[in-house]
């Protein structure tokens, strides 16, 4: 049991430091589906022409402390186009290295969403297999508006689960827990799932019905995984997804003892201070929720493959990727959120997209919907609150390297 000192006064959960260490939710979502154009043509804003390493660098010039940008095309004889520029850490002189891993924030959903694939295409689970089918054990103590959610409508945002982006959510978990938590991490998720399938959906949302972002949602995704298969969700992200793709470094993130080069940043413009550790719940909630996309660092190669394997599949290309989680994506209606993806089908170039912020780092990553392009922008920088200048910035110069490229 990890015992949470000092004992009296109660450790204390600075929410501010620890919902922005937090921001597992994609950083401009609505923007994605509306303000960065849900019409028939791109939004005309951002750059018009510009390549990877022209955007690390016009993303640099914008105020981020470090970008890296990578573009694929779809065919195999043309290498990625990679950029980077700036630093690793505020107030040092050490530059962004391609090799750098970086905290992919909610763009981790995506992967959350095959390995619970795997287990439908294994015939374990069904995407409509319901929460109380999936954890039984958790059945009696469950509200039952819950009961009847579905593994498909979890990942959808369609749970009602609290949403985990508000001090209130935050402070609400700190108080229920007691004065020992679990050092496993799969037994602080099942304590989660417990915890949260207790409390009342959000106001105004049906469950199974209506849409609404919920990070809770996706841990307790990670928590049905871990319970059908009794490993931990790191492992398995290893063994059932990483491995079969080709990643080199699969699981990486502050807590496994990796020592990551790249720190993350919070502010405004000439304003950002470095992402620093609060204390020991927010370490633990963070670690708890990586099904969410809280502290899962990867490096471009890696990311790359897993962006390139989508590409192949969207262009009618066998891959390793669960048949399940594609088929569910091929299907996919015009600004519908499902599997981890926004699909955004009714722009001059229709894609599948998604962004996300933790600990101080930023992402944006696509894949083009005929698989002939795809890409991401990584900042080791976020929004602090205030103005979303780092989530309008990387927005825009996704556009413009899509131009560049697609032309």
């Amino acid at each position: 049991m990890l015992d949470l000192v000092p004992r009296s006064p109660r450790t204390s959960l600075h929410r501010r430091r620890f919902l922005a260490a937090l921001g597992v939710a994609p950083a401009c979502l609505g923007g994605l589906l509306t303000g960065c154009g849900g019409g028939d043509d791109d939004p005309p804003s951002g750059p018009a022409d510009i390549s990877a390493q022209e955007a690390a660098k016009a993303a640099v010039a914008q105020g981020i402390v470090g970008a890296l940008c990578q573009y694929f095309e779809g065919t195999a004889s043309q290498p990625p186009q990679l950029g980077t520029a700036g630093v690793r850490r505020l107030g040092q002189a050490s530059s962004v290295q391609a090799s750098d891993p970086f905290a992919i924030g909610s763009t981790t959903k995506a992967m959350t969403a095959a390995l619970a694939a795997r287990l439908v295409d294994s015939g374990r689970l069904r995407w409509e297999s319901t929460l109380e089918q999936m954890l039984p054990a958790l059945a009696a103590d469950m509200r039952p508006v819950y009961r009847s959610v579905t593994l498909r409508q979890l990942l959808a945002h369609r749970s009602g689960l609290m949403a985990f982006q508000s001090g209130a959510d935050v402070e609400a978990l700190e108080n229920s827990f007691g004065e020992d938590i679990p050092d496993n991490v799969a037994a602080q998720r099942q304590l989660f799932a417990r915890w949260v399938l207790a409390q009342a959906p959000l106001a105004g949302i049906r469950p199974g019905v209506d849409y609404a972002y919920s990070n809770a949602g996706y841990t307790v995704v990670g928590a049905i995984v871990e319970a059908h298969t009794g490993q931990r969700y790191e492992d398995l992200f290893t063994t059932q997804l990483a491995r079969p793709l080709g990643m080199q470094h699969p699981w990486r993130d502050p807590f496994t003892g990796d020592s990551l080069p790249v720190a993350g940043h919070f502010g405004s413009p000439g304003k950002l201070s470095v992402h620093q550790p609060s204390d020991p719940l927010a370490d633990i909630l963070t670690r708890l929720m990586a099904p969410a996309g809280t502290s899962l660092h990867l490096s471009a190669a890696d990311y790359g493959l897993w962006l390139q394997w989508h590409m192949r599949a969207m262009a009618g290309q066998p891959t390793p990727l669960p048949a399940s989680y594609l088929g569910a994506l091929r299907a996919a209606q015009d600004e519908e959120y499902l599997m981890g993806w926004i699909a955004r089908k009714r722009v001059a170039t229709p894609m599948l997209v998604h962004d996300g912020s933790t600990l101080g780092f930023q992402s944006l990553a696509w894949v083009d919907w005929d698989g002939l392009g795809g890409g991401h922008l990584w900042a080791n920088c976020a929004e602090g609150g205030g103005s979303p200048w780092v989530s309008t910035a990387l927005i825009a110069l996704m556009e413009g390297m899509r131009r560049h490229y697609r032309r």
